[in-house]
């Protein structure tokens, strides 16, 4: 197990990670512990981690159906509901034990819950891991706007064990993996390197792999919480990969979060060297492994003015400047970039074009 510390919380990864629950719960005197959880959660990782957590004794379990499209604030009541029936108060201790969808949304209901309760993130699927329970970002979607509602507040701890990726489906490995590139894409070159040999068909992510990628975005957080300048580096690939996924969220088409941010990173990359930014060598080197991994045909070109027209909403954007984070080498990013309607518009036609 390793430890990096962060904003007002310590994040430990590797195996004997939950134990840091099992210790932490002894210290401290919480009134009730309530754990949120999803349908497979539920039924493939509660046992696992209740098997590790062993003094957490009768905990409340409050589970909900899985999915990006149950990520709103509709099943966020239904946690304060949950709560209150329960009889949590501002001694209880919230835990979220699932994916992206779990920790966003759980740890958005705890720190609104009587202005704010403890939580611990415990991430099930390796987009959590990597991005979505680091960093004391708490959200649901309005709509097909992804992530508008919601506060940055730091979880006591996030426990993070690779035991519980055994029970997860390689569409959602794959899902996490882009943003495991993404980090080495933004902040590490060598990392970068180290990634492109593993294979698109079969990936599997090594305790060390997932150590250093959870280090990147820690050490960009901890320079900027409230994500005013560097934090924003983190948004590569998602100013259109959000778009993406915001549009096709309630179609037949929709995507995993992972699997729209590599179409994004796909784009923006492309954007970069139209506008001169990044070198065609590099540039080739990203295209050539992204389209390994991307979706291939997961919208077409009468799509493209409704999922740019999400674009005006991200949260980056200012003065009605639509930003962006681009690459300027395989390792660096620059934040707050433009792109004219031009510009996006033939990003996703050289995505159509693959």
């Amino acid at each position: 197990m390793k430890k990096l510390q962060s904003i007002g919380f310590n994040v430990y990864a590797g195996s004997g990670s939950l134990n840091q629950i099992n210790l932490h719960i002894k210290k401290s005197n919480y009134s009730s512990v309530h754990l949120i959880c999803d349908d497979n959660t539920f039924a493939y990782c509660l046992p696992f981690f209740l098997e590790n957590c062993k003094e957490i004794k009768s905990p409340y379990i409050i589970q909900l159906p899985g999915g990006e499209k149950n990520k709103n604030l509709k099943s966020t009541q239904l946690i304060w509901k949950s709560l209150i029936k329960q009889g949590a108060n501002r001694k209880s201790l919230v835990i979220n034990l699932g994916g992206g969808v779990i920790t966003d949304m759980g740890a958005f209901a705890a720190s609104t819950f009587m202005r704010g309760i403890d939580f611990i993130q415990v991430p099930t699927t390796l987009l959590a891991m990597v991005d979505a329970s680091v960093g004391g970002k708490t959200g649901v979607d309005l709509g097909k706007l992804k992530n508008m509602i919601g506060t940055f507040t730091p979880p006591v701890m996030v426990c993070i064990d690779l035991g519980f990726l055994k029970s997860l489906p390689e569409k959602e490995i794959k899902s996490g993996y882009a943003e495991v590139i993404k980090h080495a894409l933004i902040a590490d070159h060598k990392q970068f390197e180290r990634l492109k040999k593993i294979s698109s068909s079969k990936i599997v992510i090594k305790d060390d792999e997932l150590f250093l990628s959870v280090a990147i975005k820690n050490k960009i957080v901890k320079k900027d919480f409230k994500e005013v300048a560097e934090r924003k580096l983190l948004n590569f690939g998602h100013t259109i990969g959000h778009a993406i996924e915001g549009y096709l969220l309630e179609t037949k088409s929709s995507l995993l979060h992972g699997e729209a941010i590599f179409i994004g990173m796909m784009c923006e990359n492309y954007i970069a060297f139209k506008k001169g930014i990044l070198h065609k060598k590099e540039f080739t080197k990203v295209e050539s492994y992204l389209k390994t991994l991307i979706v291939k045909n997961a919208f077409q070109e009468k799509d493209f003015s409704k999922i740019l027209s999400l674009t005006k909403f991200d949260k980056k954007n200012t003065n009605k400047q639509i930003n962006f984070t681009l690459l300027t080498s395989i390792g660096k990013g620059l934040i707050n970039q433009t792109a004219s309607a031009e510009e996006m518009h033939e990003s996703l036609k050289y995505y159509i074009s693959l």
